[in-house]
């Protein structure tokens, strides 16, 4: 069944990351000058100076600065919106120059120009457009890896959970351990929700300096400060209508705590050097890998701001609390690496699903994903084996008495030897109980009682 279910879920994986493909191509191949419209830039030229006897020199020379800077642009192949912007100049230039002037070469100039306008607004159109499908397509590949996990009844749990917000603008706060998932759940609810036709904008405020920060998120007007050299709005701005996603939100400054507080209780923003306020309308999703509770008692986060934030909690609990996603997480994976490096593995053994069950994955699904494209990298064959994981290498349990490798012994071990340490580590986790554990490594009991002969282990 769990197989069935990996399969649907990858060949919807696999058209989607397809229709990627194709639309990123279609964006390379949508060139900002192909060759015909290099022509057109010729026509301009030869049209241009063929009027320089009906206009001033200075008028000309208006002109001509311009299309030098079109062609820079044409040649170093800069973006369309910007090629756009500079035609929109030219054009408007040339009719504040000759607006009554229509003689033969003038008409041509202009119908010349107008032409390769329109036909650069629709590659830049093309272009956006592309673009937003990607990015579509995209997140709901994301969507689609959590509700994959959602085989465990703590994440069926979890997806239920998120139903009573995603009509609202009730803040959200998601916590869990680094790599549990944080960000999928929050695209999950935009993807699910009536801001998914708005925009989702993401900020990790343990990327940005603190004197960056606010300038960042709140925007500023024009001569603000030195580097304030136009209007710039900030991300809260940019997220109206839709999701502003707040990365380690344990990492914000008192100082700005106190701002977003304001914003989240208003829904207005002000931005730096301004004295108007913006009404917004916005889903605000914060996240933390850090106990905000015990934060705060230190002082560290704000009284009033964390129960502010703290209105609906998710929290996502690390892989090793939900054993069963770990199969269908590593699955999806390796079709993913797989097709994305010409490789032609299919699944796991038993045994590579039974080491990778025990291992407590303190990188959560993130680590998933780099063990699984390690494995791909450096493997051959159609079937994972548990030689083919390295975190066979890397599994200490102490409190077990279970040591699968030292260290200094890394190059040493056998096959055999892993999986002698493996079965003597399941039966102990299972106080020898032989048909929970032959159950757990995949196997019979008979097939158990003759490993633990063949590796004279003694299960009293």
């Amino acid at each position: 069944m769990e197989k069935a279910l990996i399969k649907k879920e990858n060949d919807f994986l696999e058209l989607w990351e397809d229709e990627i493909r194709k639309r990123k191509s279609s964006l390379l191949e949508n060139k900002i000058f192909p060759e015909n419209s290099k022509i057109l830039i010729k026509n301009i030229l030869d049209a241009s100076k063929s009027v320089g006897g009906h206009i001033t020199s200075e008028d000309f020379l208006a002109v001509a600065k311009v299309l030098q800077t079109i062609i820079f642009l044409q040649e170093n192949q800069i973006s369309n919106e910007d090629i756009v912007y500079y035609l929109d100049s030219l054009f408007e230039v040339t009719n504040k120059i000759f607006p009554n002037k229509q003689s033969e070469e003038i008409s041509k100039f202009k119908k010349v120009l107008e032409h390769l306008l329109t036909y650069t607004r629709n590659q830049y159109s093309t272009e956006l457009l592309l673009k937003e499908e990607i990015s579509y397509l995209e997140h709901k590949i994301d969507a689609n890896i959590l509700s994959m996990v959602g085989s465990s009844r703590t994440i069926n749990k979890l997806i239920k959970e998120i139903n009573p917000i995603l009509d609202n603008d009730v803040t959200v706060l998601i916590e869990g351990e680094t790599g549990t998932g944080k960000e999928l759940m929050a695209r999950a609810i935009y993807n699910n929700s009536h801001f998914k036709n708005g925009p989702f904008i993401a900020l990790n405020c343990a990327a940005i300096p603190e004197d960056l920060m606010e300038s960042e998120m709140f925007g500023y007007k024009k001569g603000a400060f030195t580097d304030a050299v136009a209007d710039k709005p900030g991300k809260l701005e940019l997220a109206n209508n839709g999701i502003l996603f707040l990365d380690e939100i344990n990492e914000l400054s008192l100082k700005l705590q106190a701002k977003l507080l304001r914003i989240i209780q208003e829904r207005v923003v002000t931005r730096i050097g301004e004295i108007k306020e913006r009404k917004i309308q916005i889903k605000i999703i914060c996240t933390t890998n850090k106990n905000l509770k015990t934060l705060m008692e230190e002082g560290k986060i704000r009284e009033d701001f964390y129960y502010r934030i703290n209105v609906y909690k998710i929290l996502l609990p690390p892989i090793r609390e939900r054993v069963e996603d770990i199969s269908p997480l590593a699955n999806y994976y390796l079709a993913m690496r797989s097709k994305e490096f010409n490789k032609p593995f299919t699944g796991f053994s038993p045994e590579a699903i039974n080491l990778m069950q025990s291992y407590n994955w303190p990188g959560n699904i993130r680590e998933i994903d780099n063990v699984v494209t390690r494995a791909v990298l450096k493997s051959y064959g159609k079937i994972v084996e548990v030689k083919d994981l390295d975190i066979y290498l890397t599994i200490v349990e102490k409190e077990a008495g279970h040591q699968l490798l030292a260290n200094d012994k890394a190059g040493n071990l056998s096959l055999r030897e892993v999986e002698k340490e493996h079965i003597k580590y399941v039966l102990h986790k299972n106080k020898n109980n032989m048909v929970k554990s032959s159950k757990e490594l995949g196997i019979t009991r008979t097939t158990l009682y003759n490993k633990l002969k063949e590796y004279t282990i003694n299960n009293a």
